[in-house]
């Protein structure tokens, strides 16, 4: 029986949403990873990662268009906007997508956990009996020191990686947190981390959805 990791590439791309009042922002990005070999264990280890693109739209249709376009294999849905939680697990059923939760603390003994909830919660006046739908819960600060990791080249054989000419807002956005007192948090002067938000999604997605 083989120990040794096969030469076959696999290759998934992944969408992720940060919710907010107005827009949805979002990235697309692929990973490449080898797939364990039989009698091999342990976790799949991605070797590259590029960003596809990124951007922000309004509805959850053209989210949907966005995921179609990039052929995603999940897109998961920042569902903490407490305002739109009705609004996003509606969409979530509609769409087939997954709402995530971060948590933050040291609350979580796993750095993610998954429930089933009803899309219907949240939503005034509804009746349920729609069918459940998926729910993961993560450890925010665990998922932010994974990406400033990878961001930084430090995770060995990982080669990370956006496109050339990159906007200023991606780099503005992927640079408006750092950790203090073992939280991450915002940068002083800074508002808007929806990018960072997207790509923290990108690497839980990885950890959930690659096996």
């Amino acid at each position: 029986m083989s120990t040794e990791h096969p030469t076959k590439t696999d290759k998934v791309s992944f969408v992720t949403c940060d919710v907010q009042k107005f827009n949805l922002w979002w990235t697309a990005r692929e990973w490449s990873y080898r797939p364990r070999a039989e009698g091999v264990a342990g976790p799949v280890q991605a070797f590259e990662s590029r960003l596809l693109d990124f951007g922000n739209c309004t509805t959850f249709g053209e989210l949907d268009a966005v995921a179609g376009k990039a052929n995603a294999a999940r897109v998961l849905v920042d569902s903490g906007y407490a305002e739109r939680i009705g609004e996003v697990y509606g969409a979530c059923a509609q769409f087939n997508l997954i709402p995530t939760k971060g948590v933050g603390g040291r609350t979580m003994k796993l750095p993610w956990t998954q429930s089933t909830i009803n899309p219907a919660e949240g939503i005034t006046g509804s009746r349920g009996g729609a069918q459940n739908i998926l729910l993961i819960q993560f450890h925010a600060d665990t998922f932010k020191s994974r990406l400033y990791e990878m961001v930084c080249g430090r995770v060995a054989g990982l080669d990370w990686s956006v496109y050339k000419n990159i906007d200023r807002e991606y780099v503005a956005q992927m640079t408006s947190e750092e950790k203090s007192d073992g939280t991450w948090k915002l940068k002083r002067g800074r508002r808007d981390n929806h990018l960072w938000d997207c790509e923290v999604l990108q690497v839980l997605a990885t950890d959930v959805f690659i096996q």
